[in-house]
């Protein structure tokens, strides 16, 4: 299900101040608002997205520090409304499907090696034979009939990866602030200007929990 990723209060300070351009505001804070209740999938059928869901909460899960993963983030969710509104990077392998077609096939092939090796589908293997099973998928070596497994993965990977980063609640996280850019940047503090370990008074700080 959706869920709404919570951030902190000095981020959602920098968020609504005049440090952030407007378009730049309204991008970050419809990705926090999350996806509609009762989200369903237009381009996979139910059974293929809750094995994206699966694949992409082993590549990124929820980490015990407090930094959101794929699970909390919606990323399938995210990463499945992307790919049915072909909202994609403008070019693709040339042994690669349509970007919605090479989810859908690269999914259902995923299944099929999960019961091939251990007679089990993805969702029910064991977190070490999934990790196990995708490691075998990102290397090449389960061929798959009509899909590139290599190439199909790392796509996968690189679109999980991205919406991953750019989501609000990854950047409060990562102490991340350089979105708010307005409307002078980061002037140089007391003539010390802005490097290694110096930070304007304003900025988010590392070494926190995000939650």
């Amino acid at each position: 299900m959706p869920q709404t990723p919570t951030v902190s209060t000095h981020f959602v300070s920098i968020l609504k101040s005049s440090r952030v351009a407007a378009p730049t505001r309204r991008v970050l804070e419809q990705r926090l608002t999350g996806l509609p209740a009762g989200y369903k999938p237009t381009c996979i059928d139910a059974e293929a997205f809750a094995i994206l869901e699966r694949m992409l909460g082993r590549l990124l899960p929820d980490d015990e520090d407090g930094a959101p993963g794929a699970n909390e983030l919606s990323l399938a969710a995210r990463l499945e409304q992307q790919r049915a509104a072909g909202h994609g990077n403008g070019w693709r392998y040339a042994t690669l499907p349509p970007d919605a077609q090479a989810l859908s096939l690269g999914l259902a092939r995923l299944d099929q090696s999960a019961m091939h090796r251990h007679r089990r589908h993805f969702v029910e293997l064991t977190e070490d034979r999934a990790d196990a099973l995708l490691h075998r998928v990102q290397n090449g070596e389960e061929k798959w009939e009509g899909l590139d497994a290599s190439r199909w993965f790392e796509e996968i990977l690189a679109d999980a990866t991205e919406l991953f980063v750019s989501h609000p609640a990854t950047m409060d996280a990562m102490a991340f602030d350089g979105f708010a850019d307005e409307p002078a940047g980061w002037p140089a503090h007391s003539g010390a200007g802005v490097g290694l370990n110096n930070t304007e008074p304003w900025e988010l700080k590392a070494g926190r929990k995000a939650r």
